[in-house]
């Protein structure tokens, strides 16, 4: 894991425990579509801000992000959806609706996963730093980190 050049140790790891806390309310949410979209837009600036690597913003913005966009346009319901009682919709719709959240909440718990798996590389990178004085590399493949 590497920070951008300026970034603090602190200030990475309250942007991803931020994000953990974004995507874990999105997944208790009611409408998938805006949950999703708004976890996206909160979380991507401070994330791109702070990580060079893994670039935990460009994961958020990834082809299945662009693909779900389209899933919450107006053209992909039918007319009348959001007047409608789930109870009276046709089959099909119900089906396309399942669908679209299943998809949206599949999306959702993966982010929270990536975060949550990236604050414990980000513990052991501290811990590291603090080993030998210095924020420093914390495995194999990965670089020193900006200063802090």
């Amino acid at each position: 894991m590497r920070l951008k050049p300026g970034i603090s140790l602190q200030y990475a790891e309250d942007a991803l425990r931020n994000a953990v806390n974004v995507w874990s309310n999105a997944r208790g949410a009611r409408d998938f579509f805006p949950a999703y979209t708004d976890a996206v837009e909160m979380t991507f600036p401070p994330l791109e801000c702070a990580f060079a690597a893994p670039d935990l913003a460009s994961g958020l913005r990834s082809s299945a992000y662009w693909y779900l966009l389209q899933l919450g346009s107006p053209e992909a319901f039918s007319p009348g959806y959001e007047d409608s009682d789930p109870a009276e919709l046709p089959d099909y719709e119900v089906a396309s609706i399942r669908a679209r959240n299943g998809a949206l909440s599949a999306e959702i718990e993966r982010q929270q996963r990536v975060m949550e798996r990236a604050l414990v590389e980000l513990a052991a990178l501290k811990r590291t730093s603090h080993l030998d004085g210095r924020v420093g590399s914390a495995g194999d493949d990965r670089g020193a980190a900006g200063a802090g």
